[in-house]
């Protein structure tokens, strides 16, 4: 939108664009464009009202880089002045995000992977052997390792007088009150 504006200095008169954006109050926007542009820096022309977005094209850009550098979400989110939270809202509103996020994420652990991969190679035993422990599991797993079990063996009672019969179920009762 075109708008004359005098000159405050010169009291002169020119031609200049500004933002077609509304204030968070519903006024328009005053602010001037660039050239060729319709919405000012602060507002998001992607916005369907058009109004300020705190989380902006160069935040979530940002944001994602932080994401590729190895940073957590809440750090990502912090780096761009936004709560991890404000991000979470935004994604919830474009779900898209959240698979830039994932990929962001997992670009950070392909480079470790990268680096754990080229320690190993040059001889890092310790890397050599996470390395195998996680790639090549049925070659590498520790035999001596059994997985955890939550099933109760099968007890023979049987032979238990009544006394130990009772004392078993208290032991039993104190077990369970610990877990």
């Amino acid at each position: 939108m075109k708008v004359s504006r005098v000159l405050h200095n010169l009291d002169l008169t020119h031609d200049m664009e500004v933002c077609e954006s509304t204030t968070a109050n519903g006024e328009p926007c005053r602010r001037e464009v660039a050239k060729g542009l319709s919405h000012c820096f602060q507002h998001d022309p992607d916005q369907l009202d058009g109004r300020a977005v705190k989380f902006d094209s160069i935040k979530r850009e940002s944001y994602l880089q932080a994401l590729r550098d190895g940073h957590t979400k809440s750090t990502a989110a912090r780096s761009v002045n936004m709560s991890r939270q404000g991000v979470w809202a935004y994604c919830e509103r474009h779900s898209e995000f959240t698979g830039l996020i994932s990929n962001a994420e997992m670009s950070a652990a392909g480079d470790v992977e990268n680096a754990l991969y080229k320690s190993a190679m040059k001889g890092s035993v310790p890397a050599q052997i996470f390395y195998l422990k996680n790639r090549v599991k049925e070659s590498w797993s520790n035999a001596d390792q059994q997985e955890p079990t939550t099933e109760t063996p099968e007890l023979d009672t049987s032979a238990l007088t009544h006394e130990e019969l009772l004392l078993a179920r208290d032991i039993a009762a104190k077990i369970h009150r610990v877990d």
